[in-house]
């Protein structure tokens, strides 16, 4: 048996315990855990889940958005309809008639050539004097986003990219 530091790869090889690379025996793992089945102690110590934060200085490409779109926001139980002037799949640009007042988060639904899309957006701050808001998507379905997605692809094609 190897000592476990002997600078293998540990990812690519079984574990030098002689188990399964899915379970670790109970001696290794101690009494720790007694109450639990012996089926229940097993783990999975080398492949965890990892999810990593995509840190990048590459914006979302944004797509100017022709004949003034318009957009529906839930705040607060209330409908409100702002024109969509720019679009991309991590947020936008809208124009409400008056302010917002103090809204920050609120639900999102718009129309796109490949079927309505929706999601949860989050207001970030607008100009001073201004009724022009960014936002920024904060939870879009697996549909949505592919819909969104396609739909900017397309505009991107005609020439509407930013």
């Amino acid at each position: 048996m190897r000592p476990r530091n002997s600078g293998t790869n540990l990812l690519s090889e079984k574990p030098e315990y002689g188990g399964s690379r899915w379970s670790m025996p109970c001696a290794v793992l101690g009494r720790g855990f007694s109450n639990l089945s012996r089926a229940a102690q097993r783990y999975d110590h080398l492949f965890m889940p990892h999810f990593p934060q995509t840190i990048t200085k590459t914006r979302s490409p944004r797509v100017r958005v022709p004949n003034n779109e318009s957009i529906r926001f839930n705040l607060g139980g209330h409908q409100v309809s702002a024109v969509l002037q720019k679009i991309s799949l991590t947020g936008g640009l809208a124009e409400f008639t008056s302010s917002i007042g103090s809204a920050t988060i609120a639900e999102a639904k718009v129309n796109t050539l490949s079927g309505p899309v929706s999601g949860l957006v989050e207001f970030l701050p607008a100009q001073v004097g201004s009724c022009t808001y960014p936002f920024r998507f904060i939870a879009l379905s697996d549909q949505d986003y592919e819909r969104l997605n396609s739909t900017l692809q397309y505009m991107q094609k005609q020439g509407f990219g930013d």
